[in-house]
């Protein structure tokens, strides 16, 4: 393997800090355990590591500093960061749906806009690709709500537009855009293929990844369609859930690079 991609929340993040040497991200309730950031700085001294995180930039920068990573992956695969700037040529290819980076002057936004008016709730403060909808609050869009809304997106926008899960969220994102695509975006300047690559995960929205990684990973805590996808391809479910699980999964990475 010659390339490592990894989710961040619920896979080398978590809400969980009972155990000893955990470090806290800056201005949250999520902790890192300090192997697994040892971890990650050998990894990188054998083949480079990409984070892939929903965040938007804000989240990320609270990450940056506690996660050794070469490149980062936010807004579900719709911002690639280089040395913590957007890309520009990856950008480009994300124009027609969401316009320049930071204008809000774009399908997507008008998109959004048209769910405000009728009732929804949409949030996009600081994000430049993506847009999260839920109702009263975060955790009141119910499966059917979600479900709805995701063949409404396909029907009226399909074009340029698709949804993703994230936990319990619901986020609207360029067609373009996604964490397959921007992670063939990365290996396609190294001259690898995805098939060159291990992909740590734990959520659906990291279905596309780990269906094609040249070998997936996921902790015990991942979502169980996540676990019969990684099973189904000989990947490596880790018995264990939490920082435990991390450790797990770091500990076969090591046996693969």
């Amino acid at each position: 393997m010659k390339f490592l991609f990894s989710d961040v929340d619920g896979t080398l993040v978590h809400k969980t800090c009972g155990q000893k040497h955990i470090i806290q991200v800056p201005g949250e309730n999520r902790y890192i355990s300090r192997y697994a950031i040892n971890s990650l700085e050998e990894i990188r001294r054998k083949l480079p590591v990409a984070i892939i995180t929903g965040r938007r930039l804000s989240g990320y920068e609270r990450l940056s500093a506690a996660i050794p990573h070469d490149y980062a992956i936010i807004e579900h695969g719709c911002v690639i960061l280089d040395r913590g700037k957007p890309d520009i040529e990856w950008a480009s290819r994300l124009k027609e749906a969401v316009g320049i980076f930071g204008c809000y002057n774009g399908l997507l936004w008008d998109y959004a806009k048209s769910l405000e008016r009728e009732g929804y709730k949409t949030d996009y403060d600081g994000r430049l690709a993506s847009v999260r909808v839920f109702l009263d609050k975060p955790d009141n869009l119910n499966e059917e709500e979600k479900l709805g809304l995701e063949t409404r997106v396909v029907k009226e926008a399909g074009h340029l537009l698709r949804t993703t899960r994230n936990q319990e969220m619901l986020d609207i994102i360029p067609k373009a855009g996604g964490k397959i695509n921007a992670s063939n975006f990365i290996l396609s300047r190294r001259v690898l293929e995805i098939n060159d690559a291990i992909a740590l995960g734990d959520d659906v929205n990291d279905e596309d990844l780990l269906l094609e990684a040249g070998f997936p990973m996921c902790p015990g805590n991942a979502v169980c369609s996540i676990k019969d996808i990684v099973k189904k391809r000989n990947g490596y479910v880790s018995v264990s859930n939490d920082h435990e699980g991390t450790i797990d999964m770091l500990n076969e990475v090591f046996k693969h690079v």
